[in-house]
């Protein structure tokens, strides 16, 4: 059925930890990648981090919205 996916940012974004740019972007193509999802809402609640993996989740983004033509909406807290 139709849906809004959400993907959760939650902490510093590194290397090493739960919001790294591993995870986040296998969780991002999970959501783009669902015929369900109309939209990807992005949950962020994070004090930032390393440049390069803020970089890396920000090319992915980029890549997956125009790839799969569905908006993005960031709710940050």
């Amino acid at each position: 059925t139709r849906h809004t996916a959400m993907v959760e940012i939650k902490g510093e974004i590194s290397s090493d930890s739960e919001a790294s740019a591993e995870l986040v972007v296998s969780a991002l193509r999970s959501a783009f990648e669902d015929s369900g999802a109309q939209a990807v809402v992005l949950l962020i609640n994070s004090p930032g981090g390393s440049p390069v993996q803020a970089g890396i989740i920000n090319d992915e983004i980029r890549r997956l919205k125009a790839k799969h033509d569905k908006p993005v909406y960031a709710v940050v807290e």
